[in-house]
């Protein structure tokens, strides 16, 4: 690899480890939000907490997902079945998200339509992640087979 992509490279794990690290404390605060600072927008305590929570939980285990594929990369082994696996759950996350956010919009009020964005931009992602994901395996398999060859 050469110096520039080693240093996006580095420069982007450390912007994850810092996200990962705010949505930790995000996942902690979610009461406070729920009762102070959002109460207003968030007037189904249940609901929000189901919401907030599962989100929560899920962002986090992306960003940890990202975090092993970024860890192959700064080895110079990307085409691995971990990244393949990794692709898989971001896929799961963002299904599971995008059911989230979709069942928030359909069973309380007040809807709203970022809300309905947000949830299928995520059902957008997934896909995306479905596609990587086969990519990388088609890949696995020919690095495999190339260097049984070699």
């Amino acid at each position: 690899m050469n110096v520039l992509s080693r240093r996006m490279g580095l420069i982007l794990t450390v912007i994850l480890y810092i996200t990962l690290a705010a949505a930790i404390l995000g996942f902690l605060v979610i009461p406070w939000l729920v009762q102070v600072a959002f109460a207003e927008y968030f007037s189904q305590q249940v609901a929000s907490f189901l919401f907030l929570y599962a989100g929560g939980a899920l962002v986090i285990w992306l960003i940890v997902e990202f975090l092993f594929i970024m860890d192959s990369v700064h080895k110079g082994t990307p085409f691995i079945q971990r990244n393949v696996k990794s692709l898989s759950h971001i896929a799961i996350c963002c299904g599971i998200c995008s059911v989230d956010f979709l069942g928030y919009y359909l069973f309380c009020k007040p809807a709203s339509i970022p809300l309905l964005i947000c949830g299928l931009i995520l059902i957008f992602g997934m896909l995306c992640a479905i596609v990587l994901s086969c990519v990388f395996h088609q890949a696995v398999l020919y690095k495999e087979e190339n260097d049984l060859t070699v």
